[in-house]
């Protein structure tokens, strides 16, 4: 084997990108462009603290495997395939009712949703293509990338309420319904009568740029050992053919810059065998003989929202604690047969396509397109949520 290494660290190999969220990210985006905007309401929706001079936030997001079809090719001879993710990718639609007034709802189309031809039945679709030239439209569509998010904070078990301020009621029970809702330190005694955790299991739907924060930050914490748990000490030995395992990019002596380093990683050609692909790494650790790149799901991270252009709420990262195992309160079952606390959502279920005939109210499309069948299912919650701000959810575009 090249550069005398030993076979023993060949575990120590990985293929350029690996399955790190962003490379999952990009398979999606392979065969079809995006949309960038819209922010609907889900329940028990996270988002990060934003208050001025609050501390951040502390999170962890939770691996999740989520099997979809994924588009290949274009036109009417274009396939699928199927492709697990750590996050749910979905597509939601906004139509403004009026001036700041958005209303959001998730995308029927499928996998096909940017091939005409090919595409599911959606209203959202039909309307953002017809006015897409329009600078003006009241439609506009969002990628998004869904994460189980577990955050460590003060929570409440309190009644919900509607939008006059009256307990919502279960009428078969004649009991309220409850909802978790965060507790900032200041409120602690305002909450003090009722049921209070240090947790909370959420979902986070993270647009284009919040995404692109988290994936950026991902390469960061890839600096640090899953291994032995110490931060910014792994370093790359060598790029490796992937067919014959012949050096071809040494970090120490190469000219080339750290950005067409990552592009010649991508694909490049192997004189040795004629082999043309993404290039295998060999990595070490400085201090244990075991290294393993960490990922986002291995760290506790340290997030907020501050204003940015236009003063729009912009995810940032403060920083991370770890890498490190969750402790064993999140990942023992309490009960034989349960989830533990940390466990993936089923953000499938939450993330539900919106029916079609609840699209055409809502924008008044009218007309169902003829000869294909839509997507079933309309997004289920097993209570009666309120819409609201903060932790409870909302309409507004800041988030992330």
């Amino acid at each position: 084997m090249a550069f005398g290494k030993d076979p023993n660290d060949m575990n120590k190999v990985k293929a350029y990108g690996g399955q790190r969220i962003g490379g999952q990210r990009q398979i999606l985006d392979r065969n079809r462009g995006s949309g960038r905007s819209g922010a609907p309401y889900f329940v028990n929706q996270y988002k990060p603290v934003a208050e001025e001079g609050a501390d951040p936030d502390l999170i962890r997001l939770i691996r999740g495997e989520y099997e979809l079809d994924v588009a290949v090719g274009r036109g009417p001879t274009a396939t699928t395939e199927k492709r697990t993710f750590f996050f749910y990718p979905c597509m939601e639609h906004l139509f403004m009712t009026a001036p700041n007034q958005p209303r959001g709802y998730l995308c029927s189309a499928g996998p096909f949703r940017d091939n005409k031809q090919k595409a599911e039945p959606c209203a959202g679709c039909d309307a953002f293509w017809a006015n897409k030239s329009n600078k003006s439209s009241p439609h506009s569509r969002s990628e998004l990338s869904v994460f189980t998010v577990l955050h460590f904070a003060n929570y409440a078990k309190v009644p919900q309420v509607d939008k006059q301020g009256n307990i919502r009621m279960n009428e078969s029970t004649n009991e309220p319904y409850y909802e978790w809702i965060r507790v900032f330190p200041h409120e602690v005694r305002k909450y003090e009568k009722y049921e209070m955790r240090n947790w909370s299991l959420k979902h986070w739907p993270l647009k284009f740029g919040a995404f692109n924060t988290i994936t950026a930050y991902d390469d960061e914490v890839a600096k640090s050992c899953r291994s032995c748990g110490n931060q910014y000490c792994i370093s790359t030995v060598v790029w490796l053919c992937q067919n014959c395992g012949t050096d071809l990019i040494d970090p120490n002596t190469t000219n080339a810059t750290p950005a067409e380093v990552a592009k010649l990683c991508q694909g490049m050609l192997c004189k040795s065998c004629g082999h043309n692909g993404p290039l295998n790494e060999l990595i070490s650790c400085n201090t244990c003989s075991n290294p393993q790149r960490a990922d986002i799901f291995d760290v506790d991270l340290r997030v907020k929202r501050t204003p940015g252009a236009n003063d729009r709420l912009e995810l940032r990262m403060m920083g991370f604690v770890g890498p490190r195992p969750l402790d064993a309160t999140y990942t023992t079952p309490v009960e034989e047969g349960k989830h533990p606390i940390a466990h993936p959502l089923d953000l499938p279920r939450i993330y539900t396509p919106t029916p079609l005939e609840q699209q055409e109210a809502l924008i008044g499309s009218g007309a169902r397109p003829s000869g294909r069948t839509p997507v079933p299912g309309p997004q289920s919650f097993s209570q009666p949520w309120t819409q609201g701000g903060g932790d409870k959810g909302g309409s507004g575009p800041n988030y992330g």
